[in-house]
């Protein structure tokens, strides 16, 4: 079991003294540019400060409570807890395999790449792409035409990354076009235990593990598999460097040829895990 932070945090004590400085310097600064009486700005001033006080004590007390889930974590005391596995007890007995499409594994892949495009996004991008194409048409500047590339590349980044992609599903045909042995996999993934989460998901069975995300998909042999992990991520969200949240990321990883994550809940990880041990078993 691992337990990993994402990179790249503002460090909280800057966010709060930069904060409490803007706090008493530009409120009543900006009262006085605007001509409104200062008075104003120094009743302003402490409320902002007492904002990023608040703030950086919440962000210690979720940082003192994520060290003490990692430790649980890493000693395997929170897995291991009669209380969560009372919790993943009740979760599988109301929580089946997945049934795949009985067309196959194509099919199948195909539908739920589908489920993941949007539409909107699709929508907007063609309205992006038609609207900067109108420009030239109205307006002959240098400046106008060099907007409506601009546009139109962004239209085709948001039609084809955002929900093209999907609706064509694409991962599926790089699958197609790649697995030598697509036939052994295809056989492989119609009778194999099948879960998903969000965007992601992971197909196991004797001989093969498929594991797919947003924009790719993966096949390991179970012959290859060294390792398998439970992995637990926290991520904190800023907005404008300032905290405003953090989540937990349950993944699993699996050690073959390379290191392979799938994103799933808490409780498909640790099913997940059971799956593969009994057919890696079988398989050495």
């Amino acid at each position: 079991m691992n337990f990993r932070n994402n990179q790249r945090e503002p460090n909280p004590v800057s966010t709060l003294v930069i904060g409490i400085i803007c706090s008493v310097i530009f409120p009543p600064l900006l009262m006085y540019l605007k001509g409104i009486p200062i008075v104003f700005g120094f009743i302003l001033s402490p409320i902002l400060i007492a904002f990023f006080v608040y703030n950086f004590f919440r962000e210690r007390k979720s940082d003192r409570k994520a060290k003490e889930i990692r430790t649980d974590f890493t000693d395997g005391s929170y897995l291991n807890s009669a209380e969560w596995r009372e919790k993943y007890q009740k979760y599988t007995a109301k929580h089946n395999f997945e049934k795949t499409d009985s067309k196959g594994m194509k099919a199948d892949l195909q539908r739920r790449y589908r489920k993941m495009a949007s539409v909107i996004m699709c929508f907007f991008g063609l309205f992006m792409i038609f609207g900067s194409c109108c420009i030239p048409l109205y307006y002959a500047g240098i400046k106008e035409i060099i907007t409506a590339v601009f546009g139109i590349l962004i239209g085709i980044f948001i039609f084809y990354e955002l929900g093209f992609r999907n609706f064509i599903a694409l991962p599926v045909r790089k699958l197609y076009q790649e697995n030598y042995n697509i036939e052994a996999v295809e056989d492989s993934y119609n009778n194999g235990k099948m879960m998903s989460h969000k965007k992601n998901g992971i197909n196991i069975d004797d001989k093969y593990t498929l594991i797919y995300s947003e924009k790719e998909i993966h096949v390991i042999s179970n012959f290859s598999i060294q390792n398998i992990t439970h992995n637990l991520t926290r991520v904190k969200t800023y907005v404008n460097s300032t905290f405003d949240s953090d989540e937990y990321q349950h993944k699993l990883c699996i050690i073959a040829d390379r290191e392979y994550l799938v994103e799933l809940n808490e409780y498909q990880v640790e099913t997940a895990i059971n799956e593969l041990e009994k057919v890696c078993y079988i398989n050495k």
